[in-house]
């Protein structure tokens, strides 16, 4: 079970990361996040980086303006932290080169995360990217 700090960290990271999503203020992410922050599992072409993090979250919103995440599981072993987070949003914007559905969509995510003095360093991340897609009536051309 996480301590009940790690866990009220951990709340309050996603909270600014949905404050962020909300406002479209990207610069709320330095409060979370390290500027040398290494994302292990980034977006598709996300180039490394805390800029690069701040752009693809933007795209996000761009996509899914109403985007939000919810906690629903914390376990932490020291500075590692795992994160089991359901999100739920409208597709009103273009998404990997989608137009808009303006279907509401709820999926997964996993985080595993390193902190360090409260923000995030280190970042893996599972995405349930199928679930997305199928909720969004959209499918990926075969390679």
């Amino acid at each position: 079970m996480a301590s009940a700090h790690l866990t009220a960290t951990v709340q309050q990271i996603y909270a600014t990361l949905n404050d962020a999503l909300a406002t479209g203020n990207m610069a709320l992410l330095d409060q979370v996040m390290a500027p040398n922050i290494v994302d292990h599992h980034p977006d598709p072409a996300q180039a490394p980086g805390l800029d690069a993090i701040k752009h693809a979250f933007a795209g996000l919103r761009d996509a899914f303006p109403d985007l939000h995440f919810s906690v629903d599981d914390v376990i932490a072993d020291d500075d590692k932290v795992a994160v089991r987070l359901t999100c739920r949003a409208t597709h009103t914007g273009a998404f990997l080169g989608f137009p808009a559905t303006h279907r509401q969509v709820t999926y997964a995510v996993f985080d595993h995360l390193r902190l360090d003095a409260g923000k995030i360093v280190e970042r893996w991340g599972v995405v349930d990217a199928l679930g997305l897609l199928l909720q969004l009536g959209l499918t990926l051309p075969q390679a």
